[in-house]
């Protein structure tokens, strides 16, 4: 339940910091449009194009994320094939004979118009599932931005961070690329990995000190704020896990 709770805070954070990844994934019907004008095989435009936008804006959007840029591959996959089944069905909508004559079905209607669209977002999918069964390999690729899976784990791989104009703070590792986010609501932190997945929280305990929490709400660790204006990190048992200075400009470096 409390995963289901986080839902709308998490698409609020990800449309917050990810507009450029949104802006790209809304593209993805501009080359699609112009391929239909010049292309005079629909195959193309509806199964092909995709494909090669999606190829392109995951190398762009991961150069950004290597100069520390908070924008995710995975939310970009996600909203482009979502965006191509909108689109196909309001293709379908407004030029129902072309689409009849692309489908082959006569009485073309909303079911048969969203399974085709269905099948165009997720061609490569069914590409790749059908080569690994002919072939017997594995030739789909992990889009995997993150191994990330708890606030504790992103915490001991964050070595600086920064804070947005919305108050969302961006966490980056070693490398300078973004390996998560959290936001602060109703008097607790929320934490998100790279793909957008809800790893935690954090609450502030009237000692001073903050504690931390997975997903599933099982205790993991505390830090201490100290008079010099450094926060000293613990794991569930105590163990000092390092130690992070905060600046007046909203930025951070942590220390292991």
């Amino acid at each position: 339940m409390d995963k289901i709770k986080k839902i709308p805070e998490t698409i609020k954070v990800g449309f917050s910091t990810n507009k450029i990844t949104l802006l790209l994934a809304v593209g993805i019907w501009i080359p699609i449009i112009i391929s239909f004008l010049i292309c005079d095989n629909e195959i193309m435009p509806l199964l092909i194009v995709p494909i090669l936008y999606r190829l392109i804006g995951n190398l762009i959007l991961k150069k950004m994320r290597e100069h520390g840029r908070c924008e995710s591959i995975a939310y970009f996959n996600i909203f482009t094939r979502l965006f191509i089944i909108i689109g196909f069905v309001i293709l379908s909508l407004l030029f129902k004979n072309v689409i009849s004559e692309f489908t082959g079905v006569d009485n073309l209607n909303l079911g048969n118009a969203l399974f085709f669209g269905i099948i165009c977002a997720y061609f490569d999918k069914l590409a790749i599932l059908i080569l690994n069964a002919i072939f017997h390999v594995n030739l789909g690729s992990s889009n995997n931005e993150s191994a990330i899976n708890g606030v504790n784990d992103m915490l001991a791989k964050t070595k600086n961070t920064y804070t947005q104009p919305d108050g969302t703070v961006v966490y980056r590792d070693k490398d300078g690329i973004v390996i998560g986010t959290s936001k602060t609501s109703n008097g607790e932190t929320l934490y998100w990995n790279s793909n957008l997945s809800y790893i935690g929280k954090s609450k502030n305990e009237n000692n001073g000190t903050t504690e931390y929490y997975d997903k599933d709400l099982n205790y993991k660790g505390k830090s201490k704020k100290e008079s010099n204006g450094t926060t000293e990190y613990y794991d569930e048992k105590l163990n000092y896990k390092g130690k992070s200075k905060e600046y007046s400009d909203g930025s951070s470096t942590h220390i292991k």
